[in-house]
């Protein structure tokens, strides 16, 4: 009996440890505590900024070419001289102006360009100047200008005719960055002029103002340079002295109209007498060029013409507008100059 009760006893207790040991195996073990969520970021840190309420700098303006200085420039010139203000006049010129009056005056400084206008103004009350042709280069401008009014007043020995006048006058202008004249070399027609004055019945006709001026830009192509060594070989072939060697620079046809002697245009038969007499008047001038440019299809040259005389020599200077032919000979010239370089006068 007692053995019985121990293997009871042994049994249960087996028992109960099994149901323990189940027990702890079946209850599973509690879940972690619910992780708290992260903080918010700290907000963010507004600095006020100081706003700059200066409005921004308007567009710079373009750049205005210097063809369109120049222009500038003569419209003020010419509206100047026209209104007889002297003043106006030289604000157009550079402190520093050189300024030769072939025949006339040279002189620097724009007070003594003033003074000069001044007495131009004066004498020629009635006197305006209109553009008939310009050319521009860079940074110089070739103008020739009509030079006309009525003769209402004695001028220099000359009685008021009542009539008018009308004749060319031609400015090398030299400019510089600002688009003022630096430097004027000024050819005026006087013997036409005088020839006019005077009544003269082989005084050229007088001219009148153009009604649209010409203007010519330079395209600065290489066809341009070669224009400019042209013109230089027509004024060489003069020194030759050789009416033949000059006639083979030009064209059968060429005509050229001499603003120095009263503006004669002459051709053919005229214009071949013409260079044997003055070859034969002056076997020794020489021809020097001092500047030639070619500009939109012409040759402009500057030159110097200089005849022995005695122990020395007379210098004039000339203006030259060459056109050539398609050929390349010269077709069309004008030769312009101060035939008041001989004598105390001028325009």
């Amino acid at each position: 009996m007692r053995a019985a009760a121990i293997v009871l006893t042994s049994v249960l207790i087996s028992a109960l440890a099994g149901l323990v040991a189940c027990a702890e195996q079946a209850v599973a073990p509690p879940p972690p505590p619910p992780r708290l969520p992260a903080p918010p970021p700290p907000p963010p840190v507004v600095v006020a900024l100081a706003v700059d309420s200066t409005p921004p700098p308007p567009p710079a303006a373009p750049q205005r070419s210097m063809s369109d200085r120049i222009m500038e420039t003569e419209q003020g010139y010419l509206e100047a001289f026209n209104g007889h203000d002297a003043a106006k006049a030289a604000s157009y010129v550079a402190a520093d102006i050189k300024f030769n009056v072939y025949g006339e005056e040279v002189s620097t400084g724009r007070g003594n360009f003033r003074t000069w206008a001044e007495s131009v103004m004066s004498v020629w009350r009635d006197r305006k100047l209109a553009i008939n042709r310009l050319f521009i280069k860079g940074n110089w401008a070739f103008v020739e200008y009509v030079a006309f009014g009525w003769m209402i007043r004695d001028v220099r020995g000359f009685k008021a005719t009542q009539r008018p006048f009308g004749c060319y006058e031609v400015c090398v202008q030299q400019f510089n960055d600002e688009g003022l004249m630096e430097s004027i070399n000024l050819y005026f027609d006087e013997a036409g002029f005088n020839a006019q004055l005077r009544r003269k019945k082989d005084a050229p006709p007088v001219l009148s103002r153009p009604p649209t001026p010409e203007i010519h830009l330079a395209k600065s192509d290489p066809i341009e340079d070669r224009l400019a060594d042209w013109g230089r070989t027509v004024s060489d072939a003069w020194n030759t002295h050789d009416a033949r060697a000059i006639a083979a620079t030009s064209t059968p046809e060429v005509d050229i109209t001499f603003a120095a002697m009263g503006g004669k245009t002459l051709t053919g038969k005229d214009l071949s007498q013409f260079f044997a007499e003055f070859i034969k008047a002056n076997p020794r001038t020489q021809f020097t060029v001092t500047s030639a440019m070619g500009v939109d299809g012409y040759a402009i040259e500057e030159r110097t013409v200089s005849t022995p005389k005695g122990k020395g020599a007379v210098m004039t200077h000339e203006w030259l507008v060459l056109s050539p032919a398609a050929d390349g000979k010269l077709r069309r010239a004008w030769i312009f100059g101060n035939s008041a370089e001989g004598y105390a006068g001028g325009p």
